[in-house]
Formats: C-alpha cells, structure tokens, sequence
C-alpha cells in the first residue's frame, strides 16, 4: 500500500484546481493546452485520495471566450485557483501580463511560492523561470542575534519536458504531467508514478483477458451456432443493429468532439488576433480548418477569423510578409544602407537582414573573434550605434480620394486629418540610410557595412586608455571618452585620475582630436556622474555639466576649444534654476553653423522647455524662445528653409514623442506647438524639405504634417494619415513603401508592405477614371455593369458613364444609349438580363432592360411611369418589383421586358411597406385614407389572385405595423404576425421577448425569419419566438456609412438578404456595401465582405467596390481548401512550420 500525505481539506471552496499562466507563444501555448487536456481527463487512484472530483484547470482562451473586461475575469480566476502554474520558459519572464498573473498569484499566498508548480518547456532554467520561484526570503540569525532577511537561491518544484522538437516535447509531457498531478493531490511523485505503471498493468491484462474471453465465446457460439444456425439469423440481426447503432452513437460523439476542438480553436485565433498575435492567430485558425485528409469538419467560425486575418476579401492588404526572428525580446530595429537592409538587435547580438526577403546576412555577438574582448571575456557586452538619416527629401504623397472631395476627420490635436493620403513612390524617393557602429566593452569602435557585415573601420582604444566611460555619436563624428592609466610599482596598471575624449570621423574612422579634459573635472567633479558630451563641431566640443555646491546642483551648458590635445573653456551658460536633484533634460544640435539648445524643466508642473539659438561655441545668443512642451534631448531637429517650401519664413522643426513645434528661425518666434494626444508616441519622426514632417506612433498609425499649413494668415493645424496598422509596435522604420516593426517585447519583427491580394482581379478602366459602382453582374459572374465617372487631365469634376465589364479579358464596353442617364438602382434577372432604374440630368426617370452579353439596352415602356415616387427594386427569381404612382400600383417586370400592373383601387402603400416571398408572390401593407382602413395583402401575379391577410386591426391595441417582410408584418410593440399568403389565415402571433436592444430590421428568406437590432446582431426566429440562433454583424472598421448602432425601423429598407451560388449560404447586406456570407445550417457568419457590390447567382463569384477609392473588382467565394492552401503558403513565407496533415 502507497503511503501519501492527505490533504487537509482547505477552509476556501475554490472553483478551479489550478490556473495555468503561459505565454500566448509556442511552444509554451501548445504545452498549456496539452496539460490542461491531461489534467481534467485525470482520475486520481483510489486509494490515493478521499476526494471524488473532477478537477477543473483554468486557461484564460478557454475560459474567457466571451468576456467582456478580461483582465478582471483573469484577476477573478486567479482568486479562484487552488494552485498555479507556470508554463516556464524564455518568452515567459518578457510578458508583463504573465509576471502580473504570478505577482498575483504569490500576493495571495503571502508574498511565497506555497502552491505554485513549473513546467519547463524551453530554455535553460536560469532563463525561462522568473526570479520570484528562483529565489526566496529567508530569515537569519548573525552572532549577536540580530535578525535579518537574505535572499536564497531555491529550486522550483518543476517538471521538465524540454526536447529537440515539439513532437517530442509533447510526448515526455503525457508522463510528466504526473509530476505536477502529485502536488494536486498531495502525494510523492515516484509513488504516484509506480501506482500509475501498476494501474497500465492491470488495464492491459484485463483488455488481455477481455479478448481471451471474447474469443472463447465466439467459438463456442460459432459451434453453437452451425448446429443451429437458422433459428439465430433473428438474434443475429438484432445484435447487429444494436453494434450499428453504438457505432453510430460513436461516429456521431466524435463528430461532435472534433466540432468542438475545432470551435476552440477558433475561438483561440480570435482571442490572439485582438491580443494583436497575428501570425500565431493565423496559425490557429489554420489549425482549426481541415488540411489534406483531415477529418476536421469545416466550420464557419473558423473560415471567418481566417478570412478577416488574412485579409481575403480586401484589394489590398498590409500584413506581415517576412519574418526576423531573434533569441530574445528586440530593442532596436531601423532600414539602412538605403532601405536595402535592416539592422536590429536584441541582448544576445546585433543581426543584419536583407530588406528584399528578410533573410539573415549576418549575426554579430560579442563572443565572435573580432568583437571579442580578452579583458573582459565572457562579460563582454556589444553595443550597437544606428545613426539614421532623418531627411527623407523626396518622398511624396498622393490623394487616393475622389477628385474635387476632401473628407477628414476631427482631432482633439490637429484641426483636422485627411485619410485619403498614402506613399507615392518613385524614384525621387531616398531609401532609408545611416551608419551603423558597434563597440565594445574594451571600447572599440567598429563601422559595419550593413550590406555583408564586414568591418570597414575599427578605431582601437588610446594606448593609454585603461576603460571607456561613454561612447557618444552625434551622426558626424563619434565621441569617445575614458579614462587613463596609472602605473602601480610592481608595473600593473589601474585607472587613473585623467579624462581624455577621443572625436572620431564617422566616415573615415580616423581620430580627429584627442584631448585631455582636466579643466572640465577641475574642482573634484565626477566625470561619470556629473558630465554629459552632446556633440563636436570645428574642433569644439558642447557639453551639458551638473555639479553640485553647497546642496544645491548647479547645471550649464559649455562649449570647449579642443586644441593641442586639451580641453580649454570657450564659453560657459548657466542655467539659472537650481534645484536639490538634476531635473533638466539638456539637447544640444548642430544647425547650418549655429548651435540650437533644449532644456526641459521635468520639475516644473507647468510643462515648459526653453529653446535658444547661439552663434557657434555658444558666443552669443541669438534668441530664446518658450514652448509648452517637455522636449527631451534626443529629439529630431530639422531646418526648413523658406525656398524649399514656399513659406515666408524659415523654420526650425523640433519633433519628439509628444511633441510638435515650430519656430521662426531666424527670429525665434513660436509658429506652432502641439502636444500629441496622451495614448500616442511619435517615433520613427523624419523630415522632407519641402516642408513634410513624417511620423508613425505606437498605436500604429502612419502621418504626416505639412508646416506650410502652420502657416500664413488663416493657419490650421492639418495632418494627413498615410497608414494604420492591425497592431501596436515598440520599434518602426518605413522605407520606399515598406515598413519594419516589432511590437514590445516581441522576439520576431515583420516586414510588412501594402499588395494587392492575390485572389482579387481588379476592374481596369482608364487612367482617368473613378469606379462609382459595381451595379450588378450576370449569373455566372463574367460581365459586370459598372459606374464610373471620367476625368479630363487636371478637372476635378468628372462625367458618370456607365459601362458592361468583361472579367475575363478586361475589356469594357460603354453604354452610348445611358448617355446623360445614372442608373441608380439595377437586379439582374435571368441569366444576363438587368433591369435598371435610370434618371437623366432633368430627372425624368424609365426602366431599361440591359443585355450584358449583347451590351444593348431597351426601354421598358407600357404603363410603367417609373417617374412617379419609385420605392426600393425588389427581385423574386426572373422578375422585378416595385411600387409606382405614388404608391398606388404594383409592377411586375420579367426578364424580358413584359409589364404587369395591379392597381390598388385608389389605396396606397407606404416605402418599405411590400416585399416578394421568394414563390412569386408579393406582400402589400395597404391603407385607404377615404375609409380609413388598412389591409395586409398578397398579389399572386402568376395566377391573377389577390388573398386579404385575416387580420383584426381592433386586436392591434393601437399597435402600428413597422415593416413588411415575406409573409409576415413587424408590429411598433415587437410582436410579428405570420400569415399564410394562399388563404390569408394567421399562422403565428409571435412576440419577440428576450431581445435587449431596438429592432432596426426583418427579413424572411427560404422560410427563415430573422430581426436585426442596434446592438448589431441577427436573431433567428420561427413561429415560437427566438431559436436562440445568433450572428453578430461587424462591419469594417473604415465604414463611414449609417451604422446599425445608429439606425432605427425607419432604415429598415437598408437589410437586405441575397442569395448565394453556395445553396448552403446566404449573403445578409447592410446598406448596399456591407455583406456577410450566412452559412443556413448553422446560422453562422463565414466571410465579411466590406466593400460588397453584387454576386453571381450561379457561380463562386462576388464583386466589390470602394467608391471613396475609385476600385472595384471581383473576388471568389472561398472554399476552405483555397483559404487554407493561401493561409498556409503565407505562414511557408514567414518561416513558420506547418503540420502537414
């Protein structure tokens, strides 16, 4: 019998065994959904525990799908768990999120690690597990008796499942998942291991035994059986239908489990895409579909985040194309060597990539033989200098918008931003470019050739230098200072009292001056503590200097000749305030001879910098100028000149991560200073010398802001938003069209540009035109009707002409019978036959039949005066409907041009009042203002029938109708009452209960009835009230039309339900532009289209138009196969490895 410590029973009831924290990465995620999976489906032995539970381990994915605030639901289910544990590894210590999860954890088990168990799944222990479980407080006692607290080094109660491959990773943790089982119950691993090994035993031979026994039977009755045969056949049967039942059951169980694992997944990819994780959400949602001869099922869940991720239905798509990956988290990334290359660097190296396909030219770390420091050894640290050239005079922008239209968008910053700017690349346009240094800890400074690595100068340290103090490059010259050496008797040497400053030229490597700064440190001051170097120009050297006398620390700004191999005061500037503690933040820049300074005031609770302009050496002062800003000293500084950008004056551009300011050069007057909003940082800030200030923030935005707008007699504050990003991002760099970022404490950075989406086959019309719309196709997709208006060279009003687009050849015919005509609204009937509602310039109004394969056009005449208040188009299999003459008749036109009228007696219908079945009928809510009465009535044009709707209006209790749709009418208290349009009898009297917020639309399609309300989503239901199916409808996040949260019953006519060359789907359409592919059976969304246009009826074929763009072109209506097939060659491209099957 297995001894094991009982666990006492705690006083606190929790909810979860265990939380698992781990980071949203592999291998760490697959690890934490393994274990989960082994720990819920784990019996405990018998005679190990009283306890007869299930033990329930929470993972935030799992449990959190639907939360709304999840830092408190994560917050809550910590509070809730018995035990934690800690997914260890690498990435893990760099998440601020997992550190909190575990801070949270130990503070509510008094600040110690009681309760918490490790699984190492990657790294070396020091690494991946974070120093809370490595170290502990311990008590001591020294001889005096005196208590103290000292750290102590302990080792976490861990299992560990490191190994070559994650195939092989997975397979030790189905054993040492044991070790963490253990202390859940409360007993010794190696005994709960033997107790398991014995149990494996017993169930083999008992599976052994079974098959011995069964085999036994079946020949006895297989003897039994031959005697006596034909009276069995019966039994026999039953017993076989029993065994294709359960087989069925099973079939039917696994279904549903791999229905479920699938759904996870997805939901798994959702919670990762909004954690902005794009490629591992990708990888989800792969996961999540089948691949080759998977027996996942399709679901649509996982078809739309896959979609949504990749982009599928945009013409263009700014993702992620090539992958850097580095060991540990990136803290410097930036294009150079002309937006050719890419320099980066994280703790363990600096990495150039080439910038075409983001592979690896060369890792420099601090261990390679010529970086390598004898001195120091394995404490040698490599540093990195990227000097990037922020003039980037040449870059241009263009307006994507249409001509003669300018919409912008309000700011709390700028007066206003206009978004429909992007990059125009062309040859004019500089790459980015900037010199890389690297030094070491000897103090060595190497210039690389970002192109292939190779040194092109190294400038060793002074043969009298004993250690560099700070290595400074000012983009001009590289400023080295330390310390000198001191010879002891027995000839060693130590670190002397002597500072010298080396001024290096960044391009030829060659030491320029070296100079002995003892004036600086005369009177004692620390060189270390007390001296800041800025920069060296003409053999002058600027320094910002803090001392401190009588408890007060006295700062300034100074400028030093540097001759005959000394530092000789040229000029000293105090800075007047003084304070206990240095609290200025010092710049000092070099511009055209003159020298500009900073001083920002952090003290100072009114935020304040102090910006003055001094002849060189800081001679004289030219002007001072105040700002309401915190310039810090590493701002980018930039000169306009008033040639260049056609202001009246020349400008000094100061620009940094809050900041914006203008001021007149040569007069120090205060243009322009703006403060950025408080969520935002502009990094990545460069200049173009027509007047154009380039900037991305962290929130993952991309602007620019022309100074020329600052300007002049009525100036505003504008700014152009270039780009938007789907994530965040700690580091940025923007070249020639392309961009590389990586997000904070992220060990992969992303190579990203904007291309057209490989799927999309764009619509090709003249250089000077603007697609309008995309009004409808024929059935098979391969002709398009479309809108355009045409521009004359430099007009920016343009004429509307409508033409009949060829998908397959790109060739377009325009309709010469449309001239001076808009069609406004059209549906195709038959298989190429439109019927089209036009308006000419004096609004005169007809219905035209337009043939897309022959490309004529013929009137439709014969009592249809479609001039005479036209309600919305409405079609029903090779027909159109519509409500003309003031309301007062019903008109039917075929697909070949045929007029049916049904006049209503004088009664009138109101708009959104009718709708067609889908059986060829039309429903008509109907008044008659002489008797005051109202009908609900159905139109059988076909058989020539009218059927009155049995309603008794008495019973509406002053209830008004708000909608007709299908067979059925929405009344103001959100009842609907359902008629059966042959006899008109009342089939159901529903009542909508349970919906939370206003109904804005209904609609009935193939029998199905669904509500839309303002919280954006569709609700099912039948002649019972609501099925509890539900899709929630997102539109794109650049939708500038009427929202569904903003709309009510009055924008009803803006739903509208289509069908699918998919007989499985249907497409639900907001407003014309806004679609989402329906799958029926589960009643689920599978893609959204944001620029929807129309669809083929009979082929996997869709179009869309973004008319603020002028773009139009047609997409297919994926399969899983092609989304999966796209998805999995992106994943190829970024270097991820994909499961083949």
């Amino acid at each position: 019998m297995m001894e094991c410590k009982k666990e006492e029973k705690s006083m606190k009831e929790y909810k979860y065994k265990a939380f698992i924290s781990y980071r949203h990465l592999e291998p760490d995620m697959q690890a934490a959904e393994r274990l989960q999976k082994l720990l819920e489906s784990y019996k405990p032995p018998k005679n190990i525990t009283d306890k007869k539970e299930k033990w329930r381990i929470f993972r935030d994915v799992s449990e959190l799908q639907s939360s709304s605030d999840l830092s408190e639901a994560i917050s809550n289910a910590i509070e809730d768990s018995e035990f934690l544990i800690v997914i260890c590894s690498p990435a893990y210590t760099e998440s601020k999120w997992c550190m909190k999860e575990l801070m949270h954890f130990r503070e509510l088990h008094g600040d110690t690690n009681e309760n918490i168990i490790t699984l190492l799944v990657s790294g070396e222990p020091d690494k991946a597990f974070p120093e809370l479980l490595r170290y502990a407080d311990m008590k001591t006692v020294d001889e005096n008796g005196h208590e103290s607290m000292v750290k102590v080094e302990v080792e976490p109660l861990a299992a560990n499942i490191t190994a070559d491959s994650l195939k092989a990773s997975m397979k030790k943790l189905n054993t040492e998942y044991l070790r963490i089982a253990a202390p859940l119950i409360g007993c010794d691993f190696n005994d709960l291991y033997q107790r398991e090994k014995r149990r494996e035993a017993q169930r083999k031979a008992l599976v052994y035994g079974s098959a011995a026994a069964v085999l036994s039977v079946i020949t006895i009755i297989s003897t039994a059986s031959a005697v006596t045969i034909s009276k069995k056949n019966s039994e026999i049967k039953k017993k076989n239908d029993k065994i294709n039942n359960q087989y069925a059951e099973l079939v039917d169980k696994t279904n549903k489990l791999l229905v479920e694992n699938a759904e996870h997944l997805a939901a798994e990819s959702e919670v990762l895409y909004k954690n902005n994780e794009f490629v591992m959400a990708v990888k989800k949602a792969v996961e999540a579909l089948p691949y080759g001869d998977s027996d996942k099922p399709v679901i649509p869940e996982a078809e739309y985040v896959l979609s949504r991720e990749m982009g599928a239905y945009d013409m263009e798509t700014l993702i992620p194309r090539y992958a850097l990956n580095h060991e540990s988290a990136i803290e410097k990334l930036s294009y150079t060597n002309k937006g050719n290359s890419i320099v980066s660097q994280d703790n363990t190296g600096i990495y150039l990539w080439k910038a075409e396909d983001g592979s690896l030219i060369k890792k420099i770390t601090s261990q390679d033989e010529e970086f390598a420091s004898s001195k120091y050894g394995a404490s040698n640290k490599l540093n990195s200098i990227i000097c990037t050239d922020t003039d980037k005079s040449g870059t241009m922008f263009s307006y994507t918008g249409q001509p003669g239209s300018l919409a912008y968008d309000t700011s709390t910053v700028f007066d206003a931003i206009y978004p429909d700017y992007a990059h125009n690349v062309s040859d004019s346009e500089p790459g980015t470019d900037g010199k890389v240094f690297l030094y070491n800890s000897d103090g060595t400074v190497w210039r690389i050739d970002s192109s292939d690595g190779k040194v092109t100068w190294k400038r060793a340290m002074q043969d009298n230098a004993y250690e560099v103090i700070e290595i400074v490059c000012d983009g001009q010259n590289i400023l080295r200072v330390y310390s000198d050496k001191q010879y002891l008797t027995d000839g060693s040497a130590i670190a002397g009292t002597g500072i010298y400053i080396d001024v290096i030229d960044a391009e030829s490597g060659e030491i320029v001056s070296s100079s002995n700064l003892s004036e600086v440190t005369a009177g004692n001051i620390n060189y270390k503590n007390t001296v800041e170097v800025k920069t060296a120009e003409n053999n002058i050297l600027y320094l910002f200097i803090s001392d401190t006398l009588n408890s007060k620390v006295q700062e300034q700004i100074a400028s030093y000749d540097l001759k005959d191999g000394k530092a000789t005061l040229r000029k000293s500037v105090p800075i007047a305030k003084q304070s206990i503690v240095t609290i200025n933040q010092v710049g000092i820049h070099m511009v055209d001879g003159s020298v500009i300074t900073t001083i920002y005031d952090q003290a100072d609770s009114d935020v304040k910098s102090y910006v003055t302009r001094y002849d060189e050496g800081l001679d004289k002062e030219v002007w001072k100028a105040e700002l309401s800003a915190g310039i810090k000293q590493d701002d980018k500084v930039f000169l306009f000149r008033s040639d260049k950008t056609g202001c009246a004056e020349n400008m000094l551009a100061i620009v940094g991560r809050k900041s914006i300011s203008l001021i007149n050069y040569d007069t120090g007057a205060v243009i322009s200073n703006i403060t950025l909003d408080k969520d935002n940082f502009a990094i990545d800030v460069s200049f173009s010398d027509h007047g154009l200030i380039m900037f991305a923030t962290d929130t993952g935005n991309e602007y620019v802001v022309s100074v020329k707008s600052f300007t002049g007699s009525s100036p505003k504050k504008y700014a152009y938003h270039i780009q938007e990003f789907d994530a965040p991002f700690k580091c940025f760099s923007y070249s020639r069209g392309r961009y590389v970022t990586a997000a904070e404490y992220a060990n992969t950075a992303y190579i990203q540009y904007t291309e057209k989406t490989a799927a999309f086959s764009p619509v090709t019309l003249g250089s000077d035109h603007r697609i309008v719309s995309v009004l409808a196709c024929d059935n098979d997709g391969s002709n398009a009707l479309v809108n355009a208006k045409v521009y004359p060279e430099g007009s920016k009003d343009g004429a509307l002409v409508t033409y009949i687009y060829q998908d397959k050849t790109g060739e377009y015919a325009k309709l010469n019978d449309l001239q001076g005509y808009t069609v406004e609204a059209a549906k195709t009937v038959a298989k190429d036959q439109v019927i089209a509602l036009v308006c000419g310039n004096s609004y005169q109004y007809k219905m035209v039949r337009i043939d897309l394969k022959s490309k004529s056009v013929t009137e439709i005449s014969g009592g249809c005066d479609a001039g005479k208040n036209i309600d919305r188009l409405r079609s029903d299999g090779n027909s159109v409907y519509n409500i003309i003459d003031h309301g007062k008749k019903i008109v039917k036109i075929d697909a070949d041009g045929k007029v049916s009228e049904w006049d209503l007696d004088g009664r009138t219908s109101q708009a959104g009042m009718y709708d067609v079945s889908g059986t060829g009928v039309i429903s008509v809510y109907v008044k008659d203002e002489k008797n005051n009465t109202e009908t609900f009535e159905f139109y059988d044009f076909d058989n020539h029938t009218r059927v009155t709707a049995a309603l008794d209006y008495k019973s509406l209790y002053g209830d008004e109708v708000r909608q007709v749709f299908g067979n059925a009418i929405a009344l103001s208290s959100g009842r609907v009452m359902i008629f059966d349009q042959k006899e008109g009898k009342l089939l159901h009297d529903v009542k909508l209960s349970g919906l939370a917020h206003e109904p804005v639309a209904y609609a009935a399609y193939d029998g199905r009835y669904m509500v839309l309300c303002r919280d954006s989503k569709l609700y099912e239901f039948d002649g019972n009230g609501l099925t509890g199916k539900v899709l929630s409808l997102e539109c794109s996040d650049d939708y500038n039309g009427k929202k569904i949260s903003e709309a009510d019953i009055s924008n009803s006519n803006l739903l509208e339900v289509v069908s699918s060359s998919d007989k499985d789907c249907f497409y639900v359409v907001w407003n014309e532009t806004q679609a989402w592919c329906v799958n029926k059976d589960k009643f689920k969304v599978r893609y959204h289209i944001g620029d929807f246009a129309c669809a083929a009826l009979d082929a996997d074929k869709l179009y869309v138009c973004n008319r603020y763009d002028g773009k139009a072109g047609s997409f297919p209506l994926y399969t899983a196969k092609q989304l999966v097939d796209s998805a999995r060659a992106y994943l190829k491209c970024l270097g991820e490895k994909m499961e083949e099957n």
